[in-house]
């Protein structure tokens, strides 16, 4: 019986030591895996947060190129407009000059030649300067042997508006 009793005791004492090893695997797996849940909620969460930074970044470093872009176009329209007014208000002043306004009233504009190509020396932007009759027919141009002389322009989309408004264009 003293052999029963020893072997009973040592199966109650591995029984115990099973116990206490599954209550320590236990402990420690569920240490892991609450270990493990933490760790992947901070990295998922860290995702979205950079996700969300770097869409926010893109979405700013847009915004701010088309606001660039735009005060750039504006600045270019506001410059040729500028250019444009300057233009038009020395072919006002060109054509209230006294020889032209005399030669138009004489009918002497072929003479004007040589003063329409000295202007389109000074301005440089225009590719042509021309005297027309109110029937269109250009008269004169700043372009030496031009064989535009002679010829009607008033089927073209400026000169309705020229003879409305009866000023240069």
């Amino acid at each position: 019986m003293a052999a029963n009793t020893n072997g009973t005791s040592k199966r109650k004492q591995a029984a115990r030591r099973l116990r206490s090893i599954g209550k320590t695997a236990l402990r420690y797996n569920i240490g892991v895996r609450f270990f493990s849940f933490v760790a992947l909620v901070a990295l998922l969460s860290g995702g979205v947060v950079g996700f969300v930074m770097i869409r926010n970044s893109r979405d700013y470093l847009r915004q701010q190129a088309l606001r660039n872009n735009f005060s750039q176009a504006e600045l270019a329209a506001s410059f040729a407009s500028n250019y444009i007014k300057v233009i038009e208000a020395h072919v006002q002043v060109f054509a209230t000059r006294p020889d032209v306004v005399q030669a138009v009233l004489n009918g002497t504009v072929s003479q004007l030649q040589p003063t329409l190509a000295e202007f389109m020396q000074v301005q440089t932007p225009l590719n042509g300067v021309g005297i027309y009759d109110t029937n269109g027919v250009q008269l004169t141009s700043s372009l030496s042997g031009s064989i535009t002389v002679g010829q009607s322009f008033a089927d073209r989309d400026w000169f309705p508006g020229v003879m409305a408004s009866g000023q240069p264009f």
